[in-house]
């Protein structure tokens, strides 16, 4: 089964099947945020980080190619009379059509090729304000039920990075997503980041 059509089956049979709350480093980067940013989530799922951010006010797009979460996350908007604009589309071959205070990708770049993940990478960065942020977290260890095709291990998504300010960077052993995993076995270890691009120097 491709992967578009096994998220879009998950989504179908429940709702928040990653949970309602955002993953730790959305709220902290939301108190460096400035009023009314601009914000992008690829691979925003159901939205649990983007409409954290959306309640607070600010301008949300979220991109994902299953459709039945983006529903989900419509309907979900709906519920709580929210705006944000929502695109079903690949994540991965997303093209910037402006820049960003803050762009986020949780849970995505595992699922893609080293190549087409460094390279989104790169257009994310490139799509980022002067001053802005980028929030990524991804698998740094192999997944207990799934062969991911590529794990940043070893500090490896920090070191794509290293132009950059880092504001947090953590390979932690936890339940990636908030999913439950299965006790028998080891949690995998999740890479998580939250960087600033630095603004020019000035003349």
């Amino acid at each position: 089964m491709a992967l578009k059509d096994f998220f879009n089956q998950r989504y179908q049979q429940s709702n928040n099947i990653f949970g309602t709350e955002p993953i730790d480093i959305v709220a902290k980067a939301a108190k460096l945020l400035p009023k009314n940013a601009k914000v992008i989530e690829l691979g925003v799922g159901e939205g649990r980080n983007a409409l954290y951010l959306a309640r607070r006010g600010h301008s949300v797009l979220g991109i994902d190619n299953a459709a039945a979460a983006i529903e989900n996350l419509r309907n979900s908007l709906k519920k709580e009379n929210l705006k944000m604009e929502t695109i079903v589309t690949d994540a991965s071959q997303y093209r910037f059509k402006q820049k960003f205070d803050l762009i986020i990708a949780t849970g995505l770049l595992h699922f893609l090729p080293p190549d087409v993940g460094n390279s989104l990478i790169a257009r994310i960065k490139k799509a980022t304000k002067d001053g802005g942020l980028n929030l990524i977290a991804t698998l740094a260890s192999d997944h207990p039920r799934r062969k991911m095709p590529h794990i940043y291990k070893n500090q490896e998504l920090k070191r794509l990075y290293q132009d950059w300010e880092i504001i947090i960077y953590e390979e932690v052993a936890g339940h990636f997503h908030g999913m439950a995993i299965n006790p028998q076995f080891q949690p995998p270890k999740v890479a998580k980041l939250l960087a600033r691009k630095p603004a020019p120097l000035k003349p």
